[in-house]
């Protein structure tokens, strides 16, 4: 959705009850779908950062998040998306 030019996502930050801002994809992968689809969501509310070090720190959980800082988008990649990545 964009609001007088500021794009909001469908994903509500608990903190401010809007939609995240800076998260313009996340992509979970995980053991199973229900812990991909969950830890997608959280990755989307968190600073990307911070979301890439709760990727990292989950067992059999690969991590891209990709983040908008203004009209610049930045990727970050977990080390076991990196390796998805690279044999894919």
């Amino acid at each position: 959705v964009e609001i007088r030019g500021a794009r909001y996502s469908h994903i509500v930050d608990p903190k401010t009850g809007r939609g995240v801002r800076h998260s313009a994809t996340v992509t979970v992968i995980a053991p199973d779908d229900t812990s991909a689809d969950a830890l997608a969501t959280a990755l989307s509310v968190l600073p990307p950062k911070q979301g890439l070090k709760v990727a990292e720190s989950q067992p059999g959980v690969a991590a891209l998040i990709v983040a908008r800082n203004g009209d610049q988008l930045r990727s970050y990649v977990s080390r076991r998306m990196q390796s998805y990545m690279s044999r894919h």
